[in-house]
């Protein structure tokens, strides 16, 4: 099977129970890679529906760092929004 790489976005380890009596830990903001299988297993899909690791893609992670990373993902991992007032102004939509 192929292997994929998995990015934990947690600032604590993730440890996995996987099928077989194997097991896997994943620290803190950092990927492992894994077989396709493991992906695919139940516990792998609870971690990814809650936004705890994300599948990172080949490309990515050797852009990882270069000029264009940021423009995707904001430093941080956060995101600011807009508050609603202040779009409501913008957008002519208060009275």
């Amino acid at each position: 099977m192929a292997k994929k790489i998995v990015k934990n976005l947690g600032n604590q380890p993730l440890y996995f129970n996987l099928s077989g009596g194997r097991s896997l830990k994943i620290p803190a903001r950092s990927q492992a890679e894994v077989e396709e299988e493991d992906v695919n297993s139940g516990e792998m899909a609870l971690h990814q529906s809650r936004g705890n690791i994300i599948l990172v893609d080949a490309g990515e992670e050797k852009s990882e760092g270069g000029a264009g990373a940021g423009a995707s993902h904001p430093p941080g991992g956060r995101v600011n929004p807009q508050p609603a007032v202040s779009a409501q102004k913008e957008e002519g939509g208060e009275d």
